[in-house]
């Protein structure tokens, strides 16, 4: 596994592969050495039930988990960060976005502020 390792790493620094190729080799590494999850951290079991890292949640926890959600989404110190990191991606993806790679950069930080907003989302209603 070192070898393949060394290798991959290799071709990302020193070859002129296109982004998308890149991203493609560094997904069959990351789940070569599973470095990626191969189920959903927090999910619902076949029982309609929460399940956290395969383990089914009482209601205590979902009650703990629902309000911490909820505690998130109304912090306005939370809404101050994202507003920063989001204005921080568009000035990146717009204003600097001279390689392909600085454009992905800057859509993969709003895509995470959009999903952790829709998780909370999901959350704050179980």
């Amino acid at each position: 596994m070192f070898y393949i390792t060394s290798i991959v790493c290799f071709l990302l620094r020193n070859s002129k592969l296109s982004l998308e190729n890149k991203t493609k080799l560094t997904s069959c590494l990351l789940d070569k050495l599973q470095a990626i999850p191969a189920s959903d951290i927090i999910k619902t079991n076949e029982q309609g039930k929460l399940e956290v890292n395969g383990r089914e949640l009482d209601l205590e926890g979902a009650k703990i988990l629902r309000e911490g959600a909820i505690s998130l989404l109304d912090s306005q110190t939370r809404k101050f960060v994202k507003e920063q990191i989001m204005f921080e991606a568009v000035k990146i993806g717009v204003h600097f976005g001279d390689t392909p790679e600085r454009v992905m950069f800057a859509k993969a930080a709003i895509w995470q502020l959009e999903q952790e907003e829709e998780f909370l989302k999901k959350l704050s209603q179980i």
